[in-house]
């Protein structure tokens, strides 16, 4: 007993002997808080007579708790410690003795990265798969997905998340609304200068990524890439030989551009697209840049524009992929920046007729790689009949036409070029419905969930044939009896549409990791990038960036319902509900959220600046009401001691 006592100083003494209420021990390191602790366990077992199985001891790591546990076992002589542990360890322990409330086992674990990856490995080998089918990150990530799908409860601990989102996001107000008056200052050239490093910068970063990663086209991508090698070299026996055209004709079109370029470089190397795509990717930020500007003319927002795009990870590794998604993207935007240029109310007539014939010839290059674009033109003609409706000039709607006649006419003429090559003319192919009734379905792969992917668009145009007309009609009809389905049981219907866009609009990448695949397996800072610490960092980096955006496109919105937004300003708000309401009916797939995303974030900047104008704004105004009130107060101070 006595050896428990000594050498304890007084504080340290009545924290090891009191009994009653709660005891808190606040002190600094090196100062005795675990000979304390220890002393204290020692004391309510030999003296109080406490049993040891009857005490909690709870520490932050397995050093600590090792080092509490020899220390009382020293102290008591005896084996029997009672629970000393982490926090972590306690907190399984007292789950796997109620694990029975959640139908869970006693047995369950606790993994980390590396335990799933281990397992990944073990199942990977069983089934004949490798890292190009699918990187262990993303497998992981599938498995988040599901957890945050199917068992939303066990993500209760997101609500934290969104508070942090929110937090983060008022701080990036008010360090714009700071920005905006330092800003003023900063001349035009500057920032446009600043822009065009951003670009170079950009385009530098996608190439460099291009070349490291080695990035293999596969699926669609290897479809279009191979034609469009074929189509440049002249060889249309290895496109004739392939079903695949038959099935969707329309992608000889984006094939066609891609031969175009191949042959301008002089070369088929899947590389030469790789950097057309990262210069567009430059391009892209350029444009958004000048949107900017149009939109709004502060140069907080176009600074902050600028830096928001270039840490969007997914323009970079877009550039890996061959398909439409740069060039589509990259297309529209300049598409969008003519548009806004041509509606200026000052301008020759000649002006605004090239603007709009770039406005054309852009709308037709975006249609061409990407038909769910078209809702971007969709949109142009709102905007119009708003502008009509407003100020009476109709100019516009006419041009409108001829941008759809353009874009029809464009997406036309190469896929007949690209037949004229092969001599061969070939259908309309599987019809666009397809899509849409595949996208109302469940998948059967439940890790997949709704609306995704499921080969109903291609086992009903093979089942009807080839007949389009047919498996437009079979396709009408399920999306009919689904349509009922929903109409009997509106809860079903609500959830599955809810499920559905969060697989679509809550993965940060919008698809650009997962779309690439690997031809031999990357070293250095690219193997780490998709496969190592540095994902997991981009991932948990491009959730807060996703989490920003969307809580500046809401601002952006509120801005529109106020009436603080008038004219085109509005035109970025209507393409984001097109791509909005594209999801619902579409197949659900994150890749097709991505153009939607880069093209609102001119706004989303624009929008950030405004609200932290509005709270420096407020803030100034109450510290100047606060400043002249005590001037007020030392003025009457004054006249009373005149008096």
């Amino acid at each position: 007993m006595e050896n428990i006592l000594q050498g304890l100083n007084a504080s340290q003494l009545e924290a090891v002997t009191s009994t009653e209420g709660f005891i808190r021990v606040i002190a600094g390191a090196g100062s005795g808080k675990t000979r304390a602790l220890a002393r204290r366990f020692a004391y309510l077992v030999n003296e109080i007579g406490i049993l040891p199985g009857n005490i909690l001891c709870v520490t932050f790591t397995n050093k600590s708790a090792n080092e509490m546990r020899q220390r009382i076992h020293n102290l008591t002589g005896d084996n029997d410690t009672g629970y000393i542990s982490t926090f972590h360890s306690f907190c399984v322990s007292v789950l796997q003795e109620d694990s029975h409330a959640l139908q869970y086992p006693k047995s369950f674990l606790v993994l980390d990265n590396s335990d799933i990856d281990s397992m990944l490995k073990i199942i990977y080998e069983e089934r004949g798969l490798t890292l190009r089918n699918m990187t262990f990150s993303k497998a992981r990530d599938m498995i988040e997905i599901r957890k945050l799908i199917k068992e939303p409860e066990y993500y209760l601990d997101e609500k934290d998340s969104i508070l942090w989102n929110a937090l983060v996001g008022v701080v990036l107000v008010a360090v714009c609304g700071a920005l905006s008056g330092v800003m003023k200052k900063i001349p035009a050239w500057a920032l446009h200068l600043l822009a065009v490093l951003g670009a170079v910068t950009a385009v530098i970063l996608g190439i460099r990524l291009a070349r490291a990663a080695g990035a293999e086209s596969i699926a669609d991508q290897y479809y279009v890439q191979r034609a469009a090698m074929a189509l440049a070299d002249g060889d249309a026996e290895w496109v004739l030989a392939q079903d695949y055209y038959g099935i969707y004709p329309f992608q000889l079109g984006l094939a066609e551009i891609f031969a175009l370029i191949f042959r301008v470089a002089g070369s088929t190397e899947r590389l030469v697209i790789q950097q057309v795509q990262a210069v567009c990717g430059g391009i892209t930020l350029y444009v958004g840049f000048r949107i900017v500007r149009e939109l709004s003319g502060s140069r907080a927002a176009e600074l902050l524009y600028l830096v928001a795009e270039l840490l969007f990870l997914p323009v970079y590794c877009y550039a890996l992929f061959i398909y439409g998604e740069s060039i589509g993207t990259c297309s529209v935007l300049c598409a969008i920046w003519c548009y806004l240029m041509a509606n200026r109310p000052e301008g020759k007539v000649w002006q605004k007729g090239l603007l709009w014939s770039a406005v054309a010839l852009f709308m037709g290059l975006a249609y061409a790689t990407r038909n769910v674009l078209l809702v971007v033109w969709i949109a142009m003609v709102i905007m119009q009949i708003l502008v009509l409706l407003r100020s009476k000039k109709w100019q516009g709607l006419p041009a409108l036409c001829v941008v759809l006649a353009v874009m029809l006419l464009g997406k036309t003429t190469l896929c007949h070029m690209a037949e004229g090559q092969l001599d061969r003319e070939y259908g309309s192919g599987a019809p666009y419905v397809l899509w849409v009734a595949m996208g109302m379905q469940e998948n059967p792969d439940a890790l997949k969930g709704p609306g995704t992917y499921n080969d109903y668009n291609l086992d009903t145009y093979l089942q009807a044939g080839y007949d389009s007309i047919e498996a437009a009609e079979v396709a009408k009809g399920d999306i009919r009896q689904c349509l009922a389905k929903w109409q009997e049981d509106p809860v079903a219907a609500v959830t599955f549409l809810k499920e559905k866009l969060l697989i679509q609009w809550i993965e940060p990448t919008y698809c650009s990791f997962n779309q690439t695949r690997y031809q031999y397996r990357p070293q250095g800072w690219v193997e780490d990038l998709y496969t190592g610490q540095a994902n997991e960092r981009a991932l948990a980096f491009l959730n807060r960036f996703q989490g920003m955006v969307y809580l500046a496109v809401f601002g952006y919105y509120l801005r529109i319902l106020l009436g603080k937004l008038k004219g085109v300003q509005v035109l970025p708000g209507i393409i984001f509900l097109g791509g909005f309401f594209i999801t619902i009916l579409w197949e659900a797939k994150s890749r097709y959220v991505y153009p939607y995303i880069v093209m609102i974030l001119p706004s989303a900047a624009c929008s950030m600046e405004y609200y932290g104008r509005l709270l420096a704004g407020g803030i100034g105004r109450i510290a100047g009401g606060i400043v002249s009130s005590r001037e007020r107060k030392q003025k009457q101070k004054e006249i009373g001691r005149t008096a």
